[in-house]
């Protein structure tokens, strides 16, 4: 999910701080999705990669929610499976999966495949990750030296040490997850190439609306 670069992880919108990528825990604001009445939201920057927290905290969550729910159901072609006090699942014609959108901005797109793995509220999450930490050399050389030994290296400990915590929906979420050996070799002692394992959060309510909408 990381869309960082070399010039450093991307920085959020609202509260300025670093940006992991990390599924259900961070976002990407895309202006693609956004139309002619929003120049607002150009203008005072309100977009790329964020924590959830920030934008649930923040005045444009509703705003987000209605254009991604205009984009996956008018210009994607997905269908609403489900409504129910202000949320909406809406599944993928084409691949089983599906987006669940609340309407004060929280939003997550989850594979049945994944749904099916599901421990309570908590859905498997597994992606190739990279990280610029040129800010942060020191915690990029713990990572590198547990990578290149084989082991794996906890992702709380990278979100505390860049004072990440309160920016999470759910530390329960990722308390078990880890950064493991990638098969992308990164030589690079700034840049950290690595598979994230690890958890999502999905609140109790968008849970069951997403089972109550599978396909039978």
């Amino acid at each position: 999910m990381s869309s960082a670069t070399d010039r450093g992880l991307p920085r959020c919108p609202f509260c300025g701080l670093e940006v992991l990528g990390l599924n259900g825990q961070d976002g990407l604001l895309d202006t693609y999705v956004l139309t002619g009445d929003d120049r607002e939201v150009l203008e005072q920057g309100i977009f790329g990669e964020c924590h959830v927290r920030c934008l649930l905290d923040s005045r444009w969550g509703s705003l987000w929610a209605s254009r991604w729910l205009g984009n996956f159901s008018a210009v994607r072609g997905w269908l609403v499976a489900a409504e129910a006090d202000g949320l909406a699942v809406l599944r993928n014609p084409r691949l089983p999966e599906a987006v669940v959108i609340r309407d004060d901005g929280w939003m997550t797109l989850v594979g049945d495949h994944a749904l099916a793995r599901r421990d309570g509220d908590l859905v498997p999450v597994r992606h190739e990750i990279n990280l610029p930490l040129h800010d942060h050399p020191e915690v990029a050389r713990a990572i590198s030296t547990d990578l290149a030994a084989g082991r794996s290296h906890p992702i709380m400990d990278l979100v505390d040490a860049l004072r990440l915590g309160d920016r999470l929906l759910s530390r329960q979420a990722l308390a078990a997850g880890a950064l493991r050996p990638s098969d992308i070799a990164v030589a690079r002692d700034d840049h950290v190439t690595a598979t994230a394992e690890y958890s999502k959060w999905i609140p109790g309510e968008a849970m069951r609306l997403l089972l109550s909408a599978r396909p039978t």
